[in-house]
């Protein structure tokens, strides 16, 4: 995708690859057309405007080629830059190379990407060894010949920036200036400000803080254009307070991705539900598996018997008939028992007790198997202490002291060598896993080892893991 500037056509089939994967999966046997609950612009947007923050691939082809065009006009590989100089633009500086004539796919693919490098790139002025006429160094380089008065009355007319420049020095020489361009020209030219310095100047991308240009920054911006203003109302909003609980979990590092996306698709009303479902599908039937009601979110997770005892079985408990009433999703619903003051432990097993609710009720649809309330409670539980436990045992690196480090690097003499002490294994070390072999028995009921006695224990003092 560096090399190539693909065309938005087969963009979109990857797309719909990506997209049905997402929404249904690995499908040998039946392989069916989902239901995309969310459109895939709302899903490539950033998390923070409540997208899964999922790249958009045209984005991220036009960002690697932008760099790609990026490294030509930096002469970053000197050998690339000096083929395609002598192919398509020997007569000028890269930012003219003429468009027309044949070319091959990927200096046709940097041409199209070129227009945003230029309109993004400008030259931090040092030396002033930039061209005027050519290259990007103020914001009216491109249309700087519209700015002259005609006829030229000063010849021979600057060819680098600093010939504009009073001699000896970085300030602006305005008589001559103004006597080649008009006054528009002359305000943007004076109101740059050269840094006082001898290397040369400094292509910088303008959309980021410290001019540095990567595929990440180019992406940033390009992906800033296309933000999605989402509705207030329907089924695409999403209310500021839910928002925040959603970036809550986002943020969790004790929240695994399978809650997160879970918490993901109940917020964004993505879940799909018997009422949800039945829209799109006359197959479907609407009607709860559990009680005959019909199935939307509020009656799954709050007003169906199994959620009912759940919650008010729960600790603390909660009466789910004085929530609020939604006709579509939960999002008023989980405002009213989450708040900024939750605390974590209960914001998690909230979480965590909602997805095994849904859990109960596909295994209650779909394979004929009823929960009962203690299930569920038993189920969130174990989730908690088993995904605790995993957090408890990572791996921790230790950093040795710097004594030792300084210890182990010192040379050691043929006297210091010779008076060393033979090393005697530590009986009481024991790495992970590490199953020592025994060592040979004498007669006496004794182990010997490299002439070291060790005498044997009882099996109750054996050293322990």
């Amino acid at each position: 995708m560096s090399t190539v500037l693909f065309s938005k056509s087969f963009i979109q089939k990857i797309n719909a690859i990506i997209r049905r994967f997402w929404w249904a999966g690995v499908q040998d046997d039946n392989p069916t057309s989902p239901i995309a609950f969310r459109f895939w612009e709302d899903i490539c947007q950033t998390k923070e405007n409540g997208g899964l923050g999922i790249r958009d691939l045209y984005t991220v082809n036009k960002s690697l080629l932008t760099h790609a065009a990026w490294d030509i006009a930096t002469n970053k590989n000197p050998f690339l830059s000096s083929v395609l100089k002598a192919k398509y633009y020997h007569n000028g500086p890269f930012w003219t190379a003429n468009t027309n004539g044949h070319r091959s796919i990927f200096w046709s693919s940097i041409l199209q990407v070129k227009k945003d490098l230029c309109a993004n790139s400008i030259y931090q002025l040092h030396a002033g060894n930039s061209s005027i006429w050519s290259t990007p160094w103020c914001s009216l380089w491109d249309s700087i010949h519209d700015h002259m008065y005609l006829p030229v009355t000063t010849l021979p007319l600057p060819a680098t920036v600093s010939e504009l420049w009073v001699p000896n020095s970085r300030s602006w020489n305005v008589n001559p200036i103004a006597s080649i361009f008009d006054n528009q020209a002359v305000q943007e030219i004076t109101n740059i400000n050269p840094v006082n310095s001898d290397q040369q100047d400094i292509l910088r991308w303008i959309p980021s803080k410290n001019g540095q240009c990567s595929t990440k920054n180019i992406y940033r911006h390009l992906s800033s254009q296309s933000v999605i203003q989402l509705p207030n109302q329907g089924s695409r909003s999403i209310q500021p307070q839910a928002n925040q609980i959603l970036q809550r979990a986002w943020k969790s590092k004790e929240l695994s991705p399978l809650i997160k996306a879970f918490t993901w698709r109940l917020i964004r009303r993505a879940l799909a539900t018997a009422e949800r479902a039945a829209r799109y599908s006359t197959n479907s039937d609407k009607q709860c598996a559990a009680c005959g009601a019909v199935e939307d979110n509020a009656h799954l997770f709050s007003h169906c018997h199994l959620p009912r005892a759940v919650w008010f079985s729960s600790n603390p408990p909660l009466r789910t008939d004085n929530l609020p009433q939604e006709n579509d999703g939960v999002q008023l619903t989980l405002q009213a028992f989450i708040s900024n003051l939750t605390p974590n432990a209960v914001f998690h097993k909230i979480l965590i007790t909602l997805w095994y609710l849904w859990k109960a009720r596909n295994d209650t649809r779909f394979q004929r198997k009823t929960w009962t309330p203690w299930q569920v409670h038993h189920a969130v539980a174990a989730h908690i202490s088993t995904q605790q436990a995993g957090i408890d045992t990572q791996p921790q690196l230790t950093v040795p002291p710097l004594t030792d480090l300084a210890n182990r690097e010192r040379p050691l003499s043929a006297t210091t060598t010779a008076s060393r002490p033979t090393p005697t294994p530590d009986n009481n070390y024991r790495m992970p896993g590490m199953i020592l072999p025994s060592a040979p028995r004498n007669q006496e009921g004794d182990t010997s080892r490299a002439g070291v006695t060790h005498r044997r224990t009882s099996s109750s003092s054996t050293c322990r893991r």
